[in-house]
């Protein structure tokens, strides 16, 4: 059963990575991947530059170039041994993607170090500015999710109606986990959003008195961003990850089915939309009879 469902995760993310395909072509992405792409050119250069000094023989450089390719091979080998058995475990591809790139520029900076001190130099100035200068952006695309203010949460979720449910996501803007969910929760929003249930999300980073009310920990090594809660009538009634009793956090699946399963969306919206074709038939048969 488990590598069916691996195989069925990896499958949806695959999917999901074809129809986010214009979502990649931003500057962060392309520019990690012509940073790594530049390598076979370094490479090169290195090479012939170091095969033009007198102090380098053909035999000492053909030996340093075959041990330096069996370090290329066991790097290449490890991340499409990685990429094919993780896939499946990422909840959205802009994390499988920033996760490839970061396990790919640390490759290539050990391959560079292989290589040359000054190669070295220039991968790890390429990697260092990247870092800074070229963050993941943020989602932009199709959402009904309503961004919160302690104010706008106390009044929609805590004392709204007691009939409209809000699945809400307490984040952090700092935190990469939370940017990574972002095209997953527009997804569910686009898909399940009714009258009767809503989406939200709320900075717990930002205001973490509502942090400590709803016990999200809010830490640099916190396992609870994000979370994911099931609100109704101001009264939550599930969350993900789920916190045991004795304060252990269960390791939490946020995938477009898992999330939906955990929360009934399925049975919310087919409620919702049958309560509002119920009320439609009413409409038409009160418009008639006048």
């Amino acid at each position: 059963r488990r590598p069916r469902r691996a195989a069925a995760d990896a499958m949806g993310l695959v999917e999901r990575c074809l129809g986010a395909s214009s979502r990649f072509l931003g500057a962060y992405y392309v520019l990690n991947a012509a940073v790594l792409l530049a390598y076979p050119a370094l490479r090169f250069m290195t090479v012939a530059r170091k095969s033009a000094l007198p102090t380098v023989t053909p035999q000492s450089l053909g030996e340093a170039l075959e041990e330096l390719r069996g370090w290329e091979q066991r790097a290449l080998g490890t991340l499409t041994l990685y990429g094919i058995t993780k896939m499946y475990r990422f909840s959205t591809p802009d994390a499988f993607v920033s996760q490839m790139f970061i396990l790919a520029k640390v490759a290539m900076l050990v391959l560079c170090w292989k290589l040359d001190t000054a190669a070295f130099v220039w991968g790890l100035v390429a990697v260092a500015a990247l870092f800074v200068s070229v963050p993941q952006p943020e989602y932009e695309g199709p959402t009904k999710v309503e961004y919160f203010t302690p104010g706008s949460f106390q009044d929609l979720v805590v004392d709204g109606r007691a009939d409209c449910g809000w699945v809400v996501q307490f984040y952090a803007g700092w935190a990469h986990s939370c940017r990574h969910i972002e095209p997953l929760m527009a997804a569910l929003s686009n898909k399940y959003s009714s009258k009767d249930l809503r989406f939200g999300k709320l900075d717990v980073g930002r205001w973490p008195h509502l942090a400590e009310k709803h016990k999200v920990s809010v830490g640099v090594t916190s396992k609870q961003l994000p979370t994911i809660a099931l609100f109704q009538g101001g009264d939550e009634l599930g969350r993900i990850p789920h916190v045991f009793e004795d304060g252990k956090i269960s390791k939490p699946r946020f995938t477009e089915k898992h999330i939906a399963a955990c929360f009934e969306l399925d049975k919310r919206l087919k409620r919702s939309e049958a309560a509002a074709h119920a009320a439609a038939g009413k409409a038409k048969k009160a418009g008639g009879a006048q």
